[in-house]
């Protein structure tokens, strides 16, 4: 078994096929976020479920000339930006149970109320961005007092 970071393809189309090969071949087909396999991943769980969680602070940038170099299809339309290096912190809290409301039966606990992207005029994907997500109450309401606010960038140089 291989694990293949990220789902490997924008498309549905793209990933029945490669579950078609897989498939046809006898193979798992095993796709995931590398950042929810970490290392202190269990650490991680076991001070969640031990400590009470009222806000999130995400701070994700990187430097995309230094960890993708040559790759253009960062700043492409379909190459998804900035969002790219998002899916690595949000895969963390996916994996720690952040986003899942047990109340509502693995319903989604968080809610998109704001989000900022910088588009420079040589990209056709965003570089970098600011996002803010609500947690909801349990109820199906949203809580105005537990958020997570997100703030990534493609183009960090520090």
């Amino acid at each position: 078994m291989v694990l293949m970071e990220k789902p490997p393809g924008l498309y549905r189309k793209g990933l029945e096929a490669l579950a078609d090969v897989a498939r046809s071949r006898n193979l798992t087909l095993f796709t995931g976020y590398h950042s929810a396999f970490c290392p202190c991943m269990n650490d991680m769980k076991r001070w969640v479920e031990e400590n009470s969680i009222s806000d999130v602070n995400i701070e994700w940038k990187e430097s995309a000339a230094k960890w993708h170099p040559g790759q253009t299809w960062i700043m492409e339309e379909t190459g998804l930006g900035v969002m790219d290096c998002l899916f690595n912190p949000f895969s963390i809290l996916d994996e720690l149970g952040i986003f899942t409301d047990e109340k509502c039966n693995g319903c989604s606990a968080v809610e998109l109320v704001n989000s900022k992207l910088y588009l420079p005029r040589n990209w056709k994907s965003p570089i970098a961005g600011s996002s803010t997500f609500l947690f909801r109450d349990g109820s199906g309401g949203v809580s105005r007092k537990r958020q997570i606010i997100a703030d990534y960038a493609w183009n960090y140089e520090g």
